[in-house]
């Protein structure tokens, strides 16, 4: 599971103000549901956050019997039409680029490839993410709605 939360983390790439990004602040609910090799799949509840060029995505999911939540935050470096994506240690893990209401990038971490596409529409933000390491791979889709 903790695989698919790096598939899940990339989420929170979606605003930018500066960037040229669709939103500037708000707050996204919703749930997510993720493919796997051999049919394994799941659910889980996202809640991403934008404020500025800092987005944050808080999950909450069960592996197993136990109940789990991560939160993960990006900071979007922007250089229009165009952005790079920073860790939590300002290193460019990333790059993407917005059109009109979508937007769309690549980050690798550590040998872990994700990209995501964002599409926002009146008070809802849909993802759609594909994450490839040595070993496995997973795709995603998310339905959130604002707050």
């Amino acid at each position: 599971m903790k695989k698919v939360l790096w598939v899940l983390m990339s989420l929170v790439l979606a605003t930018a103000a500066r960037a040229g990004f669709p939103v500037s602040s708000g707050t996204f609910a919703g749930t997510g549901q993720w493919k796997g090799p051999g049919g394994s799949s799941g659910e889980y509840s996202v809640e991403t956050s934008v404020k500025d060029q800092v987005l944050t995505s808080s999950y909450k999911y069960r592996q197993g019997n136990e109940a789990r939540s991560e939160s993960v935050t990006f900071r979007m470096a922007s250089g229009e039409p165009f952005f790079d994506l920073l860790d939590e240690h300002d290193k460019v893990v990333g790059s993407g680029y917005c059109y009109e209401t979508d937007c769309s990038y690549r980050a690798e971490f550590s040998g872990i490839a994700v990209e995501e596409t964002l599409r926002f529409g009146k008070g809802t933000l849909e993802k759609l993410g594909a994450k490839k390491g040595p070993g496995f791979s997973v795709v995603w889709k998310e339905v959130l709605a604002a707050k």
